[in-house]
């Protein structure tokens, strides 16, 4: 498989154009998360769901020069920096959008 997780989950919800064809095919995720504000299935305004359906089905941000390993992971009782975000690998800091998203 040459695509990335992002670009496959991202080309899945840009197929989708209606909110019940999003929440049938990411329907664990919704599932799991009908503890959310607006992701109940009884919820009535849908921009709520979509904006929470839009959260859950992107590729999050990892720390990874900040955090070797997984258990220091649980250590973290703060939200990182931006700049704690940054990979050598990539050569920059996560987006704000992405830091919002963290």
């Amino acid at each position: 498989m040459l695509a990335s997780l992002d670009t496959l989950v991202r080309n899945l919800n840009n197929s989708l154009p209606r909110l019940k064809d999003k929440q049938e095919a990411f329907c664990p995720v919704h599932k799991w998360h009908q503890f959310m504000p607006g992701m109940d299935s009884d919820a009535v305004n849908p921009e709520i769901m979509l904006e929470h359906l839009g959260r859950l089905t992107k590729k999050g941000v990892y720390p990874y020069e900040l955090v070797k390993k997984v258990e220091e992971l649980f250590c973290i009782t703060f939200l990182p920096t931006r700049e704690e975000f940054a990979s050598r690998l990539r050569g920059k800091q996560i987006s704000k959008e992405e830091h919002y998203r963290v």
